[in-house]
């Protein structure tokens, strides 16, 4: 499936004349809890020719494909990702952890992490992890049985919410390395590494019956993480170092 995928984003490169400075898999896999069917969720970060950005037009800043074969791709235009990265968008902060890298130029990752990082705005990604978890209870549980996929979808935004809350910092991506956010609670961790291993085998799709335990402690979590996030600042760095740094990637 790599070689799938190298193929692919070389064609996309000829076929809409970018150059692709980075691309990784984001979603399940990436996240460390894949099914056995789960789509290979590509993301790219792509430029254009200089004369691209120096226009008055209003320009598309991304693309997108059809899903096909299992492979779900689309990228962004560098000033889409560094604006968003700017505003502290908890999608920037994945791709550049994301463990499965396909392709990378210049040593785009680690660069751009370092003019990102300091972006970083606890408060409000902090929100937006705890929003993504609320939208998943909201749609997924009904009392009695939930998607298998979707107790992962709820708990590791929220755990990335507790991350931000409890430590301050950029929470990681995977999910595994989420978990000693709560390795006090050994009853959790350990009904919530029995549902890993059971969704390793199990379809995307796959319904489960609502676990009153794993219940109980997202609800108190949810109000307890809420609360802190409620109570941090929320600072802005200026933007004069990110400017130079995109401008240094666009020039030829």
């Amino acid at each position: 499936m790599r070689d799938i995928i190298l193929e692919r984003l070389s064609s996309i490169e000829k076929e809409r004349e970018i150059e692709i400075l980075y691309a990784c898999e984001s979603g399940s896999r990436a996240w460390g809890f894949p099914s056995p069917d789960s789509d290979y969720d590509v993301r790219f970060i792509y430029k254009k020719p200089l004369e691209w950005y120096l226009s008055l037009s209003q320009r598309k800043e991304d693309l997108d494909f059809k899903i096909t074969d299992d492979l779900d791709i689309n990228g962004w235009d560098i000033r889409k990702f560094l604006r968003l990265g700017r505003k502290s968008n908890a999608t920037v902060f994945e791709w550049l952890q994301s463990p499965i890298i396909y392709s990378e130029k210049n040593n785009f990752r680690k660069k751009t992490w370092e003019q990102q990082k300091d972006f970083f705005v606890p408060k409000g990604m902090g929100h937006h992890y705890l929003g993504i978890a609320h939208n998943s209870l909201k749609t997924s549980m009904d009392g009695k049985e939930i998607k298998i996929k979707k107790y992962f979808y709820v708990l590791r935004p929220l755990l990335a919410a507790k991350w931000i809350a409890e430590k301050n910092e950029i929470p990681p991506m995977q999910f595994q390395k989420l978990l000693p956010i709560i390795s006090k609670h050994k009853n959790i961790v350990g009904e919530i590494e029995k549902l890993m291993v059971q969704k390793e085998n199990a379809k995307e799709a796959e319904i489960v019956k609502m676990n009153p335990i794993l219940q109980s402690f997202i609800e108190q979590e949810y109000e307890s993480i809420r609360s802190s996030i409620d109570n941090l600042e929320s600072v802005f760095h200026e933007s004069g170092k990110l400017d130079n740094y995109f401008r240094s990637i666009i020039q030829p």
